[in-house]
C-alpha cells in the first residue's frame, strides 16, 4: 500500500515538475519572441533612418548636379530640381522621391529650389510601417580654389611691413567702423580677414590682422602685431592645387581687335569683349603690358590667356563697366606687376566685386602691388612670390608660395566671393537632425 503511495505521490511530483518546466519554457521563449520582435523594430528603424540620410543625400546631390550648369539635367532624376509641387504640410517645395534598402524615401525642398541660396531640406524615410525623419539646412560653398583666408603663403606669409587685414561683403560695399578691443580703437569692416600658410606666419609690432593668423602644423605664428582672432597652429595642411595653363586648341598669340597690341599699346583707351553679351570673348596675347595712364575697358565676359608676363604701370586702369563685364585672366610664365596709382577691377561708378577679376597663373615668377595700387580681384597664384611693397589696397584674395608685405598693405577679404553667382558651388550640409513629419 506504501509502495502505491510512493508512485502516486513520485507521479504528482513528476507532473508538477514537468507543469513548471512547461510554464518556464513558455515564459522563456514568449521573452524571446518579444525580444526578436524588439529587435527586428529596432533593426527596421535604424535602416529607415539610414533610408531617410540616403535621401537627403540624394537631393543635395541633384541640386548641385542641377545649378552648376546652363544647361541642367533633363532626365528624370534630376527635372525634378527645376520643378515644384504643393505641399499641405510645406506649402509650395520641390519633391525628390526615390527607393532603397527595400525602402522609400521623400525629401522636400523648402522653399522650392530656385537657385543658390540656403534652404531647408525634411526627407521621410518609410519601410513597412516605421517612418523617420531628418531635418537639415543646405546652403551654397564654393568650389573655389581659395581656402577661406584673405591671404595664404603656402610656405610663409612675412608681414614685416605695416599690415592690416580684414574682410567685408562686395554686394553691401565696404563699410569700415570704429570698434574697440581692450580699450583701444580700431577702424575695420568685418573680422574674417584671417591670413594663413603651410608653413610660418610672421608679422611686425604694428600689424593688425583682423581675423586668424594660422600658421601651418607644427609651425608657429611670431610677432608682435594685433591679432583678433587665433594665432594656433593648423590641424593640418590645406590642399593647394597647381594651375594649368592650356590655350584653346589652334589658337596662337596676337588674337586681340585690329592695330591694338597688349605690349605698350599706343591706344590711350581700348575695348575688349561685346557689351550686352553673355558669351566670352577669348584674347590669346603674348603679354599683357601697359604704356602709362592707358585703360583697357572690358564691356562684356573676356578670357585672356597670357604668355609671358603681365604689368600695369602708373595710372594704368583695367576696368570692368557694366553688369555682364567679367575678367578670367590665365597666364603662363613671367611677372606680374601692378604699379603705382594702377587700379584693377570695377569701375567707381559700380560695386566692386573681386569674384568678376580672377587671375589663375602657373608661373614662379614675381607677383607685386606697388605703392598706391587698388586691386579688387582673385588672384591664384600658388607657384609664384608675392610682395607687397608702399602703400596699396587690395580687395578679394591671393595664394601665393610666399607672401611678404613690405610697406603698408591694407587687405580686405571679400566674403562674397565664395558664393557669388557666377562661379562654381556645391550645396553643402550646415546642420542635421532627427524630425518628426
Amino acid at each position: 500500500m506504501r509502495s502505491r503511495n510512493r508512485e502516486g505521490s513520485a507521479l504528482v511530483l513528476a507532473l508538477i515538475a514537468f507543469i513548471v518546466l512547461a510554464a518556464t519554457g513558455a515564459a522563456f521563449f514568449s521573452i524571446a519572441l518579444a525580444r526578436q520582435r524588439t529587435t527586428a523594430r529596432a533593426s527596421t528603424s535604424e535602416s529607415v533612418l539610414h533610408i531617410a540620410e540616403a535621401g537627403l543625400d540624394d537631393a543635395v546631390n541633384k541640386m548641385t548636379a542641377y545649378a552648376n550648369t546652363a544647361n541642367p539635367p533633363t532626365g528624370a532624376d534630376f527635372a525634378v530640381i527645376g520643378t515644384s509641387t504643393t505641399s499641405a504640410k510645406y506649402g509650395t517645395v520641390t519633391q525628390v522621391s526615390g527607393a532603397v534598402n527595400n525602402g522609400s524615401y521623400t525629401v522636400f525642398i523648402i522653399p522650392a529650389y530656385a537657385g543658390k541660396a540656403t534652404y531647408r531640406l525634411v526627407s521621410v524615410g518609410s519601410k513597412d510601417t516605421e517612418k523617420r525623419a531628418i531635418e537639415s539646412w543646405v546652403a551654397p560653398d564654393n568650389l573655389s580654389p581659395f581656402p577661406d583666408f584673405g591671404l595664404f603663403g603656402d610656405v610663409s606669409v612675412d608681414a614685416g611691413g605695416t599690415m592690416m587685414s580684414d574682410s567685408y561683403k562686395s554686394t553691401l560695399g565696404y563699410l569700415p567702423t570704429v570698434k574697440v578691443h581692450g580699450g583701444t580703437t580700431y577702424t575695420y569692416d568685418l573680422a574674417n580677414g584671417s591670413v594663413g600658410s603651410n608653413g610660418s606666419v610672421t608679422t611686425n609690432g604694428n600689424s593688425k590682422i583682423f581675423g586668424n593668423a594660422t600658421p601651418g602644423p607644427g609651425s608657429t605664428y611670431s610677432g608682435g602685431g594685433f591679432v583678433l582672432g587665433s594665432t594656433t597652429p593648423a590641424s593640418s595642411a590645406v590642399s593647394i592645387q597647381p594651375v594649368s595653363y592650356n590655350p584653346p586648341a589652334g589658337s596662337t598669340p596676337g588674337s586681340l581687335p585690329a592695330a591694338v597690341t597688349m605690349a605698350g599699346y599706343t591706344n590711350k583707351v581700348i575695348t575688349l569683349g561685346s557689351a550686352g553679351s553673355t558669351t566670352p570673348t577669348v584674347y590669346h596675347v603674348d603679354s599683357i603690358v601697359f604704356g602709362q595712364a592707358r585703360t583697357i575697358r572690358v564691356v562684356g565676359p573676356v578670357v585672356i590667356y597670357s604668355e609671358g608676363q603681365i604689368k600695369l604701370n602708373a595710372k594704368d586702369e583695367f576696368l570692368l563697366e557694366g553688369d555682364p563685364a567679367s575678367v578670367q585672366i590665365y597666364q603662363n610664365t613671367g611677372d606680374l606687376h601692378i604699379n603705382g596709382q594702377a587700379l584693377v577691377g570695377m569701375s567707381s561708378s559700380l560695386k566692386k566685386v573681386p569674384n568678376k577679376f580672377k587671375v589663375d597663373t602657373a608661373t614662379t615668377g614675381d607677383i607685386q602691388f606697388n605703392g598706391g595700387s587698388e586691386v579688387y580681384a582673385m588672384v591664384n597664384a600658388p607657384a609664384a612670390s608675392f610682395t607687397q611693397n608702399g602703400n596699396s589696397d587690395f580687395f578679394g584674395a591671393l595664394i601665393g608660395k610666399t607672401v611678404k608685405v613690405t610697406g603698408t598693405g591694407r587687405f580686405h577679404y571679400d566674403e562674397d566671393s565664395r558664393i557669388t553667382s557666377n562661379s562654381a558651388f556645391e550645396y553643402k550640409i550646415k546642420s542635421w537632425k532627427e524630425f518628426v513629419p
